[in-house]
C-alpha cells in the first residue's frame, strides 16, 4: 500500500494537532491551497510549497524522516506504509472502516515513538458498546506497527475471568510469531521461546524484557479492577506499549484515554451526507443486493441515524432490517415503546453474542455496574431527554451524584458541557433497556412520582422569577428541562391529578408565552383544567385553600392570555373574570391587578375602550395597594397605549414614564423593553423621530440581552418608521425589506404584513407608485392569508384602492 502526498499531508497535519487554518498561519500557505492539496487536486506541488508546509508542521529534528517522506511523495516517489497486522484473537469483520480516518491517525500518533512529546505507552479507547472501539484499535495498531520491531499481539479479554487468566493469556500470545512479520531477532526469539505459564506480573515482565512490542487488549471493562497489573507491566518493560479497548477507563497513571465518539449524524432538516448515513447505506446494500436509497429513503435514513445517535452497531443492526422493512417503517418502529431494543436484534451471527442485539450490548455494560449504579440507571429512564444534576438527585437519591460517575465512565450516560453547565442523557437503546429493567424491578411508579414532584417544584420555583431581573436565566432553565416538564404533565393528567396538573401548567404559562410554545401551552392548560372539571361533574372546583385557589386562578389567567394571543377570544373575558374572583377571595392584589390588566387589554381591542380604561385604573390601584411594582407597570403601560390611541399624548407619556420606572424598580427587563417601544411609538405620534429612534435603540439593547429576536426586529421596524418621518423613504424601505425577511424567518406573519404595509406607504410617499402598488397588493394578500380585518389590514386595502384609482 502506498501513501499519496495528499494523504501524508493530512496525516501529518492531524498528527501535529493542527487545523487547516492553523497550518496556513504557520506555513504562510493559503487555507484554500492546503484544502486543495489534501483533496489531491495538486498531486505534485512545488518544492517551495512543500518546504513551507514541512516547516509549518515542524518536521525537523526527530521528525526529519517525515519531512523526507513528504518530499518524496511530492516528487511522485512511492512511499509505503507498514504491512497489515493480522489479528488472531480479536475478530475484525471483513467490512470497510467508515468515518474513522482522523481517529486512526490520532490514535496511531499517540502510540508512535517518533513524536516523543506525544508518546503514550498506555492508550485506552473508551466509548459505549457498539461504537467501534475494536475496529479502530485494529486500524490504529496496523498504522503504528512499523514502530514496533517485535510486532503486535492481540488479546481478546472477553472469555477471561480474572487478572491471573489475563496474564496467562498475554503470555500465551507472546509465544506466537510476530503478527506483522517483522522482528529484531534476539528479543523476538526470547518472546517466542517463552511459555504461557507465568507466576505473576513480574515474571511476565521479565519475559517481555526490552522487546519493542505493541499489545492490544480488547474489551477490558469486566477486568477493570485488575488494571494495576497492566500499569505494572508497562512500567517494568521500557519498550512495551499497550492499546486497550474498554467501556470504562483504566484510571492508572500514564494512561491516555481516547474517547471514541459515535459517528456524526445530519442535523434535522440537513440534507448533507455523513459517515453514519454512509454506514447504513453500505450495510443495507449488503443485506439487499442492489438496494439504493431514493431521496425519500435518504430522509428516513438520516432520521434513523439521528434516533440512534450515530452509534455504529445500532446503525448496522437497523440496516439489517432493510431485508424486510423500508427505511420509513424502521423510523416508525423506532418511535414505538422499546422500539430500538426489539428492532435492533438478531444481528449477524459472526458478531460476538454481546453485540448481536442492542439489548445484549447494553446489558453487558449494565452487569458491570455495582447495584447502586444499576438502580440509578433504571431510575434515570423516566427522563424523556436530557436532565441536570438537580433532577438526577431528585429522582435517583442523594447518592446519585456519586453513582453517575460510574455511569458516565461506562458510557451508559452521556454527558454534555454547554454554556449553561452540564447536562446528562441516555441514548434511545439504553433508555429503553433501563425502562424495561425499571418495570421488572417494580420501581416505575415511585421513580415517575419523584420525577413529577421535581418538575412541579421546579416550575413553582421558576414562576416568580419569570418576570424579574433574572427571567432570562429561568426561561433558559425551563427550556432546557421542557421535555421533563411535559412528561410530568402527561403523567399527572394520565393519573387524573387535576390539582397538580393545574399547579404545574399554571406556573409555566408565561414561559410558554415568552418562548413561542403558545399553542402547545394552551393545549396543556385546557387538558389540565378539563381533568379538574371532569372530576367535579362539569364544574371547575371552587377551592377554599389559598394555594389551590391561587394555582387555579393562575391557570385560568394563563389560558385566557394564550387564547388571546391566538385570536380565539370567545372564552377570554369569562376566564379572566373567574380568575379575578379567585384572586379577590384570597386577597391576592398582585393576581387581581394582573388579571384586571389582561381583561382591560381584551376590552381595549375587542370590547369597550371605556371599560378598558376603568379596568386599567383599578388594576393600578390594586398594585399600589399591595406595593406590586410589576403589576403597576403592566397596568400603566397598557393605559399609556390606550391614551396614545385616544390622542391624549401628555397623559399617555406620564403613564408610560411611571410604568418604566416601576419596571426598573422591579427589574423586569422585557417589560422595560416593551415600555420603551411604546414610548417610541408615542414619540412618532408626536412627530419626534429623534426621540423615537433613541427609545427604539434602548429597547433593542434590552431585547438583545434576552435573546428575543422578535422584539429586536420590532425595534428595527420602529427605526424604519423614524427614517420615513425624517424624509428618508428609500432608507426606510430598504430597512423594512430586511425586517420583513426576519419576520418570515421567525414565522410571525402579522409583523411581516404590517411591515409590508408600511413599505407600501413609504414607497407611495417617496414618489414610486409602481412599487407602492406591488407592495400594497402583497400586503393585502398577507392580511387575507391570516384573516385579519383590523385597522392595519384595512389600511392596506384602503391604500391599494387609492393606488388603483390613481392608475385609472
Amino acid at each position: 500500500m502506498e501513501h499519496t502526498f495528499a494523504a501524508l499531508l493530512r496525516e501529518e497535519r492531524l498528527a501535529a494537532g493542527l487545523t487547516q487554518e492553523e497550518l496556513a498561519k504557520r506555513s504562510g500557505i493559503a487555507v484554500r491551497t492546503i484544502s486543495d492539496l489534501e483533496r489531491g487536486k495538486f498531486p505534485s506541488p512545488r518544492a517551495q510549497t512543500v518546504r513551507m508546509l514541512a516547516d509549518g508542521l515542524g518536521l525537523d529534528g526527530p521528525r526529519r524522516d517525515q519531512r523526507e517522506r513528504l518530499e518524496r511523495a511530492a516528487r511522485g516517489v512511492p512511499v509505503g506504509t507498514a504491512p497489515a497486522v493480522m489479528f488472531s484473537r480479536v475478530r475484525i469483520p471483513p467490512t470497510p472502516l467508515i468515518g474513522r480516518e482522523d481517529d486512526t491517525i490520532r490514535v496511531a500518533d499517540l502510540l508512535s515513538a517518533r513524536l516523543s512529546t506525544r508518546l503514550s505507552r498506555i492508550v485506552t479507547l473508551t466509548g459505549p458498546g457498539g461504537v467501534g472501539k475494536t475496529r479502530l484499535a485494529a486500524a490504529a495498531a496496523a498504522r503504528a506497527s512499523a514502530g514496533f520491531a517485535d510486532g503486535v499481539r492481540d488479546v481478546d479479554l472477553v472469555p477471561l475471568q480474572d487478572g491471573d487468566e489475563m496474564l496467562r493469556e498475554i503470555a500465551h500470545r507472546l509465544t506466537a510469531t510476530t503478527s506483522n512479520g517483522t522482528g529484531n531477532g534476539t528479543a523476538n526469539a526470547a518472546i517466542s521461546n517463552a511459555t504461557s505459564d507465568v507466576a505473576d506480573v513480574t515474571d511476565l515482565a521479565a519475559r517481555i524484557g526490552p522487546s519493542h512490542l505493541l499489545l492490544v487488549l480488547d474489551n477490558m471493562e469486566h477486568l477493570i479492577e485488575h488494571a494495576d497489573l497492566i500499569a505494572t507491566l508497562v512500567a517494568a518493560c521500557p519498550n512495551l506499549s499497550v492499546l486497550v479497548t474498554s467501556r470504562i477507563p483504566l484510571r492508572v497513571r500514564g494512561e491516555q484515554e481516547y474517547h471514541v465518539a459515535p459517528l456524526p449524524v445530519p442535523e434535522s432538516g440537513e440534507e448533507s451526507e455523513s459517515a453514519s448515513v454512509e454506514l447504513f447505506t453500505l450495510h443495507a446494500a449488503r443485506r439487499r443486493y442492489g438496494w439504493r436509497p431514493t431521496e425519500p429513503d435518504l430522509r428516513h435514513v438520516r432520521a434513523i441515524c439521528r434516533a440512534l445517535d450515530g452509534l455504529p452497531l445500532a446503525i448496522e443492526l437497523a440496516a439489517e432490517r432493510i431485508g424486510s422493512l423500508d427505511p420509513g417503517s424502521i423510523v416508525d418502529a423506532l418511535a414505538t415503546a422499546s422500539g430500538a431494543l426489539h428492532l435492533l436484534a438478531d444481528g449477524p451471527r459472526d458478531l460476538p453474542h454481546r453485540q448481536r442485539s442492542m439489548a445484549a450490548s447494553v446489558q453487558w455494560s449494565y452487569e458491570q455496574l455495582p447495584a447502586p449504579g444499576q438502580a440509578l440507571l433504571r431510575a434515570l429512564s423516566v427522563f424523556p431527554a436530557r436532565w441536570r444534576l438537580e433532577a438526577m438527585v431528585a429522582v435517583g437519591g442523594t447518592h446519585a451524584a456519586l453513582s453517575v460517575a460510574e455511569l458516565v465512565d461506562s458510557h451508559l450516560v452521556q454527558i454534555q458541557e454547554g454554556p449553561k453547565g452540564l447536562t446528562y442523557g441516555l441514548s434511545q437503546p439504553v433508555r429503553e433497556f433501563a425502562a424495561e429493567e425499571l418495570e421488572q424491578h417494580s420501581e416505575a411508579g415511585p421513580a415517575a412520582r419523584r420525577m413529577t414532584d421535581y418538575a412541579v417544584k421546579l416550575a413553582d420555583q421558576a414562576e416568580p422569577h419569570l418576570t424579574g431581573p433574572d427571567q432570562a436565566t429561568w426561561m433558559d432553565r425551563l427550556e432546557d428541562e421542557h421535555d421533563t416538564l411535559r412528561a410530568a404533565l402527561n403523567r399527572l393528567i394520565a393519573d387524573e391529578d387535576g390539582e397538580q396538573a393545574i399547579r404545574l401548567s399554571g406556573a409555566l404559562w408565561r414561559f410558554w408565552y415568552a418562548r413561542g410554545h403558545i399553542r402547545s401551552g394552551r393545549a396543556w392548560l385546557r387538558r389540565a383544567l378539563a381533568v379538574l372539571d371532569a372530576r367535579d361533574a362539569g364544574q371547575l372546583a371552587d377551592p377554599k385553600e389559598q394555594p389551590e385557589a391561587a394555582s387555579l386562578a393562575r391557570a385560568l389567567n394563563g389560558l385566557a392570555s394564550l387564547e388571546s394571543c391566538l385570536e380565539e377570544t370567545a372564552a377570554v373575558p369569562d376566564l379572566y373574570r373567574r380568575a379575578i374572583t379567585l384572586w379577590e377571595r384570597i386577597g391576592d392584589t398582585a393576581g387581581s391587578s394582573a388579571s384586571r390588566t389582561n381583561l382591560g387589554m381584551y376590552e381595549q381591542f375587542y370590547g369597550s375602550p371605556a371599560a378598558a380604561r376603568e379596568l386599567y385604573h383599578r388594576a393600578a390601584e390594586d398594585a399600589r395597594t399591595g406595593g406590586h411594582d410589576r403589576g403597576l407597570g403592566a397596568a400603566l403601560v397598557n393605559l399609556g397605549q390606550l391614551l396614545t390611541r385616544a390622542g391624549e399624548d401628555a397623559a399617555a407619556e406620564s403613564a408610560l414614564d411611571e410604568a418604566l420606572e416601576a419596571f426598573r424598580r422591579f427589574g423586569d427587563v422585557r417589560a422595560q423593553a416593551d415600555t420603551l417601544g411604546c414610548l417610541a411609538e408615542l414619540a412618532l405620534e408626536r412627530s419626534r423621530p429623534r426621540q423615537a429612534r433613541k427609545h427604539a435603540a434602548s429597547a433593542r439593547r434590552l431585547f438583545g440581552s434576552l435573546q428575543d429576536e422578535l422584539g429586536v426586529n420590532q425595534t428595527w421596524e420602529v427605526t424604519a418608521r423614524c427614517e420615513a418621518a425624517e424624509g428618508d423613504y428609500a432608507g426606510a424601505g430598504e430597512r423594512l425589506s430586511k425586517v420583513v425577511a426576519r419576520y418570515e424567518e421567525l414565522a410571525y406573519p402579522w409583523g411581516a404584513a404590517e411591515a409590508v404595509t408600511a413599505r407600501a406607504k413609504f414607497a407611495a410617499a417617496g414618489g414610486d407608485p409602481d412599487l407602492a402598488y406591488v407592495l400594497a397588493t402583497d400586503a393585502v394578500r398577507r392580511w387575507d392569508a391570516i384573516e385579519d380585518s383590523g385597522d392595519a389590514g384595512q389600511e392596506a386595502r384602503k391604500l391599494l384602492r387609492a393606488l388603483e384609482d390613481d392608475e385609472a
